[in-house]
């Protein structure tokens, strides 16, 4: 005998009842472990219950610590933010920014999250940052290095082939030491992304010849 329509929608009732009452429990947990860790201002408590509140998909809590200024906790002089676009832990970066959290935020030296991303090759990040309106990819720390001299620098192919293309990069631009990002390499396979780039610039201007 097939069961009835009131048995079925009952279990889907309870079942219904029972995913509820684990993702209220689940918050309720991290919200404790957020309070918890910032008594002791401790970031690598912090920073992890940010990630594990990422791997539940648990936004109310995520956004529970942004509203609370949890996540302007500092290391190094550097935020939450800034170290989940160095572990290239994307969905952190997006949770965060869907929560509130500035995608241009500076640390003490005034780097963003996307020279953070760049220098430390974290693409995912790299490809998610640009997508975002607003974003400052032109943007220089204290010694006037901008994302691009970063990814030049430490000779990270990607990440400079993404902000090479990306309308609106600025490569001209000069750090402290009057370098522009094509001055912070001597690998050729990066020159040529430079090459390309200029020479697709040249031919938007004047035409193909």
């Amino acid at each position: 005998m097939l069961p009835s329509n009131d048995f079925k929608n009952n279990k889907n009732s309870k079942t219904i009842e029972t995913k509820q009452f684990d993702e209220i429990s689940t918050q309720y947990e991290n919200i404790n472990f957020f309070e918890r860790y910032w008594k002791s201002k401790c970031f690598t408590n912090i920073f992890q219950t940010f990630e594990k509140c990422s791997r539940e998909h648990d936004l109310y809590s995520i956004k529970y610590a942004v509203d609370n200024g949890y996540h302007k906790l500092t290391i190094y002089n550097s935020s939450i933010i800034h170290y989940a676009a160095e572990f290239n832990n994307l969905s952190l970066v997006q949770d965060l920014i869907s929560c509130g959290v500035d995608p241009n935020t500076r640390n003490s030296n005034q780097r963003t999250p996307l020279h953070f991303a760049c220098y430390h090759n974290s693409i995912d990040v790299v490809k998610y940052l640009l997508t975002l309106h607003g974003i400052d990819f032109n943007a220089q720390d204290s010694f006037g290095d901008t994302p691009l001299h970063d990814a030049c620098n430490i000779n990270h192919p990607v990440a400079v082939k993404l902000l090479s293309e990306f309308r609106g990069i600025n490569i001209s631009i000069e750090n402290s030491t009057y370098k522009t990002a094509i001055n912070m390499t001597n690998k050729a396979n990066i020159h040529n992304l430079f090459n390309q780039k200029l020479i697709i610039k040249f031919n938007d201007h004047f035409g193909r010849i």
